[in-house]
């Protein structure tokens, strides 16, 4: 039974590692402080603002030619067919927050956002669905997200190598998984990076589709 499992193994192995890969930039948006955002607000307020700012997002990734989408309750994982577009779009989400925390957030705290930009190749489909994958190019993707400074966008080495201006980007304070990295922010100077993420801070990297919206 043992030797009929392994066989099995090497064979998805084997499927995996011959499949068509395909080059995919991920970004994950991640709102900073959500739950004490909530503390003490309406729940009709809650829910009106975070609504809004999942339109916001929505729009936006549309505009830049989403591939695949996966949302949790604080978060997004998207999935593009090419990193100027990932990058574009989490550059579009930090400006347009401004606007929008002034006129449609009801809540007393703004929206803030972190947000990890990877890419890589990997056996993916157009009928994959992202909350049942899981691949190390997504893991890159969502630890350089906790890494990013408040209202900043962190890549890595890989992705800045394939946009077309680096203007605003300043290497990043520290390797993520092995990658070298830099920061981006609207005003253009390096921005103030939280302490280091404790072990038990962390999320699991793997994400839970029983949260996808």
């Amino acid at each position: 039974e043992m030797s009929g499992l392994l066989d099995e193994y090497r064979r998805i192995e084997k499927a995996l590692k011959t499949a068509k890969k395909t080059r995919v930039s991920f970004l994950n948006v991640d709102i900073v402080g959500s739950t004490k955002m909530k503390e003490g607000e309406n729940r009709t307020v809650i829910a009106a603002s975070f609504q809004a700012y999942e339109d916001l997002l929505r729009g936006i990734f549309a505009r830049h030619q989403s591939w695949k989408q996966n949302w949790t309750p604080d978060g997004v994982l998207i999935a593009f067919l090419d990193s100027p577009s990932a990058v574009a779009a989490a550059q579009q989400v930090i400006g347009d927050l401004k606007v929008f925390n002034r006129d449609e957030n009801r809540m007393k705290m703004p929206f803030r956002v972190r947000c990890g930009v990877h890419v890589g190749e990997l056996p993916i489909f157009d009928d994959t669905k992202l909350e049942s994958f899981s691949d190390p190019v997504i893991d890159v993707t969502m630890h350089l997200q906790k890494y990013a400074a408040h209202n900043g966008v962190l890549v890595s080495a890989d992705v800045l190598a394939e946009l077309h201006s680096r203007e605003g980007f300043h290497p990043g304070s520290r390797a993520v998984d092995g990658f070298a990295t830099y920061q981006w922010s609207p005003d253009g100077a390096p921005p103030i990076t939280d302490p280091t993420p404790t072990p038990t801070d962390r999320k699991s990297t793997r994400l839970n589709s029983s949260h996808v919206a």
